[in-house]
């Protein structure tokens, strides 16, 4: 079996890759890079466009299962810049 990659890296996932909502997995340091971006077309999932809002709520979600406040700082600044709330 072939090794999972992350669709924005290319590079192999490893252990603990940040699923989205629609089952897609990347790196978390390579999503929160794409859900940061200003461009249109980067206000979704990578594969199959799932709405940015979704991206966010699995984001947020594991970051505070993790208890990590300073990933949670970066969402929510993330998210406001965007709009998404």
């Amino acid at each position: 079996m072939e090794p999972q990659c992350c669709s924005i890296c290319l590079d192999e996932l490893g252990a603990a890759p940040h699923t989205l909502a629609c089952g897609h997995a990347f790196h978390t340091d390579c999503i929160l890079a794409w859900a940061r971006s200003d461009s249109v077309h980067h206000a979704r999932c990578p594969v199959c466009r799932e709405p940015r809002a979704l991206v966010a709520d699995t984001l947020v979600a594991s970051a505070m299962a993790a208890g990590d406040l300073r990933l949670l700082e970066t969402l929510s600044a993330a998210i406001q810049k965007a709009g998404v709330i």
